[in-house]
């Protein structure tokens, strides 16, 4: 399904923990999260230029298309999310689908508005919400006759529900191994500042249980975060 004029899908991305990150290097006098930044965002450079539009401004990451098809676009934002991912990055952010101009002095965009607001005040985790009226759209095609675009979205199990709330499935099983991996040694290597910190460990908390809720049955790991306990000695 591919955007009507003037519309767009449009991605907000954050980097999560980026002032931390920022705060530790001026700490160390080092440049580690700055070479880490170089390493992630290479990854915008296998994007079509033609199709694909983006910037990096500090923590936040801004892409849309006014040509892709919807999974393209959420194959893209996936492919981005477990890029940053596989750098120890963490990112959480929206996807919409609404109005966009943009010229070479100004942005006037409803889409951008959305992602930001599904971003900043919704998608809490590490995750990338995706807008209902994305949802709404391909069923309203579905229930006018064109059902071959919510068939494709459901075979692509790209779309997880979460209550009221849309996510992208950034998980399949040829990358769960690694992504297991990868978040475990995140939490491990600094479980002393996330344990003490509710907000941050509740992050960790809601991904370990993605993780394990798409692990293959053929893959037995265990689990790296603890369930609540009893206080002993």
């Amino acid at each position: 399904m591919k955007p009507q004029e003037d519309f767009v899908y449009f991605a907000y991305l954050d980097i999560l923990g980026y002032k931390e990150y920022l705060s530790a290097d001026i700490k160390n006098t080092s440049l580690e999260f700055k070479e880490k930044l170089v390493e992630a965002s290479s990854v915008l450079n296998s994007i079509n230029s033609a199709h694909y539009h983006h910037k990096e401004i500090s923590d936040s990451i801004f892409i849309h298309s006014a040509s892709v098809c919807l999974l393209e676009f959420l194959a893209t934002v996936k492919k981005i999310f477990n890029h940053y991912l596989n750098c120890k990055l963490l990112l959480r952010g929206g996807i919409s689908y609404s109005k966009h101009f943009e010229n070479n002095s100004m942005t006037y965009s409803l889409a951008l508005t959305e992602a930001y607001i599904l971003e900043s005040q919704h998608a809490i985790y590490p995750r990338v919400l995706i807008h209902s009226t994305i949802i709404d759209t391909v069923r309203n095609f579905a229930d006018g006759g064109e059902s071959r675009y919510l068939l494709e979205l459901l075979d692509s199990k790209m779309v997880c529900v979460d209550g009221s709330l849309y996510f992208l499935n950034t998980i399949d099983d040829g990358c769960w191994d690694e992504y297991y991996n990868t978040v475990k040694d995140l939490y491990l290597k600094n479980k002393k500042d996330i344990d003490k910190n509710s907000n941050l460990r509740m992050k960790y908390i809601w991904l370990h249980y993605y993780i394990f809720s798409k692990k293959p049955k053929s893959i037995r790991k265990a689990i790296f975060i603890e369930n609540m306990q009893m206080l002993s000695n």
